[in-house]
């Protein structure tokens, strides 16, 4: 699932405990971070930060690499 955070919900959202591939950063470089192994992929939490959401890297192998 890839997946790119704005102000609101998005189609192709993912939902609470889909493993996300990849993230595109808000900044005007869009930098992408992406994990190629489905393994060590971090989990979406939809209400984690004060009703916001979240990843969760299990603190094992969980890892985003920079693609640039």
């Amino acid at each position: 699932m890839h997946y790119t955070f704005d102000d609101g919900p998005q189609a192709g959202a993912p939902s609470d405990g889909d493993p996300v591939a990849s993230w595109e950063a808000r900044s005007s470089g869009r930098a992408l971070f992406s994990q190629t192994t489905a393994a060590a992929r971090p989990v979406y939490v939809a209400n984690a930060i004060n009703n916001h959401p979240s990843l969760d890297f299990d603190g094992s192998d969980d890892v985003l690499k920079h693609a640039g």
